[in-house]
């Protein structure tokens, strides 16, 4: 039974380290400039921002770096109005530009 117990204890240790590395990991970043420059935002794994406060209406360019990751970003607060999925480099946003007000990164 301490064998048992032991092996369960492990995986869970292990369980919580792959969580932890996952959320430490870099979903994508966003540029106040085009063409990757300016002030830059860094977005975690599974990352949700309701209300990106001064952040707001101001991503000129957009890099989704992480391994199967989709970001999402919306036009309004709270993941409302239109909303595009970006899952590369985007160097312009053209349309987008200066219009984001939330995002949520959802890696698999």
């Amino acid at each position: 039974m301490k064998k048992v117990w032991m092996g369960l204890v492990a995986c869970s240790a292990l369980g919580l380290a792959a969580q932890a590395q996952a959320q430490e990991r870099t979903c994508a970043y966003m540029f106040q400039d085009v063409n990757f420059g300016g002030e830059v935002l860094e977005v975690r794994y599974n990352a949700q921002n309701w209300d990106m406060g001064h952040w707001n209406d101001r991503v000129s360019s957009v890099k989704v770096v992480g391994e199967g990751c989709v970001l999402y970003v919306y036009e309004d607060v709270s993941f409302e109005g239109e909303y595009k999925a970006l899952v590369s480099e985007v160097s312009d946003l053209e349309a987008w530009k200066n219009r984001i007000s939330s995002y949520g990164c959802v890696c698999t």
